[in-house]
C-alpha cells in the first residue's frame, strides 16, 4: 500500500525475473540485523531499508516498456493469481493440475508461462515459499521436523535437501547463521 500510495509501482511495472545484486543483498542483511535488534527504532529502520531496496529495484531492475520480456496483462494476472494461491495454500498439498484448473488454464500453459515470467518453476517457487516460512519457524525455536511439517513438507529428507539448496544452510543450523538466499531466492 505504501509503495502504491507513493507512486513507486504501477500495473505496468515489470521486474526482471531473476535479480542478483550485492547492494540489494546487503540491504536485506541489514533488515535481518534490524529485525533481530528489536528496539524502538527497528520498525522505522526496517521500513527505510525496504524503501531503499524497492528504489534500487525500480531504478535498476524494471522495464516500463517491458522490452526484456513481452508479457500480456492476462499472463501477468494469471501469474499473480498463481503466486497468491501458492502463498495462501503452501501448507497444503498443491497439485499443479488443480492449480491450473483453479485458474482456468491448462497445466502446460501455466507451467510454461510461470517459468518464463518468474524464472523458476511452480514447484521451485512453492518450495521457496515453504522454506521461507520454515526459516521463520526455526528462528522462533521450532524443531526442524515441526518447521518442516508446519510449512507443508511431508518428507523430512526432501525438506532438508530443498532447504539447504534454497536457503544456503541446513535447517539444523538455521538458528546459528544469517541466511543467504541464493539460487532461486532472488525472486
Amino acid at each position: 500500500d505504501f509503495v502504491k500510495a507513493n507512486n513507486l509501482y504501477s500495473n505496468k511495472t515489470f521486474f526482471k525475473p531473476l535479480i542478483q545484486n550485492e547492494e540489494l543483498s546487503n540491504i536485506f542483511e541489514n533488515v535481518i540485523k534490524e529485525y533481530n535488534k528489536n528496539d524502538e527504532f527497528s520498525n522505522v529502520s526496517i521500513l527505510s531499508l525496504l524503501i531503499s531496496a524497492f528504489v534500487l529495484l525500480r531504478r535498476e531492475f524494471v522495464s516500463e516498456s517491458n522490452n526484456f520480456l513481452p508479457i500480456e496483462s492476462n499472463k501477468v494476472n494469471m501469474i499473480r493469481d498463481a503466486i497468491e494461491y501458492i502463498r495462501e495454500n503452501f501448507t497444503k498439498k498443491i497439485v499443479i493440475d488443480e492449480l491450473a484448473s483453479h485458474l482456468h488454464f491448462s497445466k502446460g500453459y501455466l507451467s510454461h508461462t510461470f517459468k518464463k515470467v518468474t524464472g523458476c518453476s511452480i514447484i521451485e517457487f512453492l518450495n521457496l515459499v515453504r522454506c521461507q516460512n520454515a526459516r521463520v519457524l526455526l528462528l522462533d525455536n521450532y524443531s526442524v521436523s515441526e518447521a518442516a511439517l508446519s510449512s507443508g513438507f511431508t518428507e523430512f529428507s526432501y525438506f532438508t535437501r530443498v532447504f539447504k539448496k534454497t536457503m544456503g544452510v541446513l535447517p539444523s543450523n538455521a538458528n546459528k547463521e544469517v541466511f543467504t538466499i541464493y539460487n532461486h531466492g532472488e525472486l
